[in-house]
């Protein structure tokens, strides 16, 4: 005798399937790796992995905190990335 499951989620899986295969899905996953590139780096260097306290404020605050830490990197990067070195006078 063989039993079959049908699971609560099956309409959103089936959903999700179908749109896996749509253009908008391809769209979205081109911009997969930009995404998961600021949070790999908000997670391993700005420590946004996990809240140091408990409470919705809290996290909400250490978050913040992290997006900036990791705005003013980035917007130093670009700034510095920017200027040319100067030439060395040879005395």
């Amino acid at each position: 005798m063989r039993q079959v499951f049908i699971s609560d989620y099956r309409e959103q899986v089936l959903a999700a399937q179908q749109y896996n295969q749509t253009d908008e899905f391809r769209a979205e996953m081109k911009q997969r790796s930009l995404v998961e590139r600021v949070i790999f780096e908000l997670t391993n260097y700005n420590g946004a992995r996990q809240c140091r306290r408990r409470g919705n404020e809290y996290a909400d605050w250490q978050a913040k905190m992290s997006a900036v830490a990791y705005n003013l990197k980035y917007w130093m990067r670009r700034l510095y990335s920017r200027r040319k070195p100067r030439a060395r006078l040879a005395y």
